[in-house]
This record gives C-alpha cells, structure tokens and sequence, in this order.
C-alpha cells in the first residue's frame, strides 16, 4: 500500500459516526418464549461471542498509529469500529444476564491464556493484513450464526439483539473487504494467489472449530453440522473474489471503483 491516505477512510469514518444512533430500540421487557433447550445453548453461544469481541481492535489501532499516521481518518474508523464491538458486548452481557444462563466451559481460564500467548506471537509476525483478515472471517461466521438464530428464534429479545448486532457486523466485513482490497493490490499473482489459499485454509479451520464447540447449537437452529459447513463454505469464494480477485482486470476496476465513487455506499449483499 503506498503511503498515503486511503479514498474511503472518510466515508467509513462518517458511516461510524452515524451507524451509532440509528440503532433499533430494543424491548428488554418481553418475555423468552424459547424453549429450555434452546435458550441453554443460545446462553453459552451468547457467552462466548461476548468473550471474544474486541480482542483484535486496540491492536490495530497502536499499531496503525505507528505505520498509517498519514491516515487520521482510518485510524479514527478503528476506533469508532471497536467502540461498536464493545457495544455488542454489552448487548450480549444485557441478555445474558436477562436469560440467566451465563456460563463457563471446562478449563476456559488455560483456554483463554493459552490463546493470549498465540494471538500476541502471531501479531509479531504476520501483522495487520493477517489480524484484519481474521476479523473479516470471524464476523462472516458470527453473521452467519446470528442470521440463523434470528430466524430459529421466538423471543423478540433475541431477533433485536440479533438484528443490532448483524447489521453492524455487516458493515464492518465491506469495510475490511475494502480495505484488504487495497491492502493487496501491490501483489503479484502468485502472492495474491496464496492469499486466497491462506484465507480459504482461514475459514476451513475456523468453521472445523465452531462446528466442534457449537454444534448442538447449529443442530438445534439449522438442518444440521454438514450443512451448514457446506453452504458458508462455499460463501467464502465469493467473498474472497471481492478481496482477492483472481484476474487483475476485477482487482483495478474494484480500486477504480473505490477511487471513483470515494462517498458510495457499498453493496452489503455477500
């Protein structure tokens, strides 16, 4: 990436700014009408996607103080983009505690350190490309869940705080779809070609792991474990075209879009 403002940082700044007070209200006074079952596995879902939000965030942000000063703007966007993942967090805290099913799997403490110690060592060496490459997948995958619980679903309490949560986790997989985009774009068609592998081994891995520590859930919201790899398997090629296109023509005329229309709104359809 050469040195120098990115085109879309002041509209991912303003879209941030505004994102915050045009959330749906949601009425925490209804009653859970789910049954026993589901409301027990919602629970530790809920739990662990409350543990895990915000962890890449402050990160990036010191680290792009130091290599992208030049960019206020984007920097400012890190920072209003991991405000809206506390936010989740509070959310998900607020129904917790209204469901009452708070919970905490066997050895979650040595879990928990032990990915602490590979997250610090893997910043060291693969950097921002790969933590933001991380966020992208992991909010595909928590999208991908939340549509499906909002569906399952007959507690009103829960479509909200799906609905909330989904709308922004939307925004911020364009956002750093963009971004890599850009991030990307020196490569040559090898390397870009082994980003595509790296990412697609990314979601494999990543959808092996959720499949094992929620798949009573998936099972309970969905037609099943293998058909819910198979299809958010195969989203990931079209996204990873958008973020890695194959042929340079699609990769220039995504930069010139960018460059062209610097206030546009993007298409959010994955």
């Amino acid at each position: 990436m050469s040195k120098e403002e990115w085109i879309r940082s002041r509209y991912w700044l303003s879209h941030f700014l505004y994102s915050r007070h045009s959330r749906s209200p949601i009425n925490w006074e209804l009653a859970d009408t789910d049954s026993v079952d589901l409301r027990r596995l919602l629970g530790r879902w809920f739990t662990g996607l409350r543990q895990e939000s915000a962890q890449s965030g402050p990160w990036l942000i010191a680290r792009s103080m130091q290599e992208q000063a030049y960019d206020p703007y984007f920097i400012q966007t890190l920072r209003l983009l991991v405000k809206e993942q506390r936010y989740h967090a509070d959310l998900v805290g607020q129904l917790v505690a209204k469901m009452d099913l708070e919970t905490h799997g066997r050895w979650s403490h040595i879990k928990a350190a032990t990915r602490r110690i590979l997250t610090k060592y893997r910043r060291k060496l693969l950097g921002p490309r790969f933590e933001i490459s991380i966020l992208l997948l992991t909010d595909l995958l928590d999208l991908a869940l939340l549509s499906r619980v909002e569906q399952r679903t007959d507690s009103s309490v829960i479509k909200g705080v799906c609905q909330n949560i989904a709308t922004d986790k939307m925004a911020h997989i364009v956002f750093a779809t963009e971004w890599l985009t850009l991030a990307y774009a020196d490569f040559g068609f090898i390397r870009r070609s082994l980003r595509r592998l790296r990412l697609r081994a990314m979601w494999g891995v990543m959808l092996f792991f959720a499949v094992g520590r929620h798949g009573r859930l998936i099972k309970a919201i969905d037609s099943g474990r293998w058909p819910f790899i198979q299809a958010e398997y195969g989203l990931i090629s079209k996204r990873l075209e958008q973020v890695v296109p194959y042929y340079r023509e699609t990769l220039r005329a995504a930069l010139d879009a960018q460059r062209r229309d610097r206030f546009a709104k993007p298409n959010y359809h994955i």
